[in-house]
């Protein structure tokens, strides 16, 4: 599921459907009605995940990095090592 715009924004439609997805799972896994904790975690996995490819999305089209930071970070998404 992609949880960015190609514009760069988050989706807030993709991140709803993925904690809807999440509670799902949660309540498959536990078989039982879920407290407030349960739907707090899996809001938060949901944000954290559409968090993570945020940052890759601005590492690859080098938004808010500096020239050294930019060239790093793309040699990391690319092969996961620094030359």
């Amino acid at each position: 599921m992609i949880l960015i715009t190609e514009n760069g924004e988050f989706d807030h439609i993709a991140i709803d459907r993925l904690t809807a997805s999440n509670i799902a799972r949660r309540i498959e896994l536990f078989g039982e009605p879920l407290s407030l904790i349960d739907i707090e975690c899996a809001t938060r996995d949901a944000w954290k995940r559409a968090e993570a490819e945020m940052t890759r999305f601005n590492v690859r089209s080098e938004r808010f990095l500096s020239a050294v930071i930019g060239e790093a970070a793309r040699e990391l998404a690319s092969d996961g090592r620094l030359a």
